[in-house]
């Protein structure tokens, strides 16, 4: 599990730059349509990275364009900005920690076990403060192989010839 300071870190740095001062767009409006698998779309953007969501966007699976990656719920109820104490289910697997919420979005880490339950889950709930979402997770092991294949595309990355370390779904970190 990512700590917490370092990742609360990466997201008020992601989430206080300059060039996003606007609530950001995950959805095709805020990129390119990528490709679409399994019911889930999934859009490019040189701002936000590859993103991937099913119907409705209850969800998303975020790659920002410097790595790793991010689980985002938007909010269900009014809340304001900060840290909010929640839980994320996915099947029997429980993640409880702090998240970040920006007013519009809620951010957890996506750590390599979660994306593996995610991966073999039916179904992922989420109640953190302001934001519950319940999702089916069908396609999902498809879509975040497929975020991972965009943000290769993305950021030009190669085992060949990049000395940073790879995005990769399903191995990693």
């Amino acid at each position: 599990m990512m700590p917490k300071i370092h990742f609360l870190c990466a997201v008020l740095a992601l989430t206080a730059a300059p060039a996003l001062a606007e609530t950001p767009d995950y959805s095709a409006g805020g990129g390119k349509v990528y490709a679409s698998v399994r019911g889930w779309t999934v859009v490019q953007s040189d701002r936000y990275g590859c993103s991937a969501y099913p119907e409705a966007m209850p969800i998303v699976f975020n790659t920002p364009p410097a790595g790793g990656w991010q689980l985002i719920f938007p909010y269900s109820t009014s809340g304001g900005e900060g840290t909010f104490a929640g839980s994320i289910d996915v099947d029997k697997s429980s993640f409880t920690e702090e998240y970040y919420g920006d007013g519009e979005w809620m951010y957890s880490s996506f750590p390599l076990n979660m994306r593996k339950a995610a991966a073999a889950g039916s179904r992922i709930y989420a109640n953190i403060g302001p934001a519950v979402a319940d999702v089916g997770l069908d396609g999902a092991t498809a879509a975040m192989l497929k975020v991972e294949e965009c943000w290769q595309n993305l950021t030009g990355w190669s085992t060949a010839t990049s000395s940073r370390a790879g995005t990769f779904a399903l191995s990693g970190d």
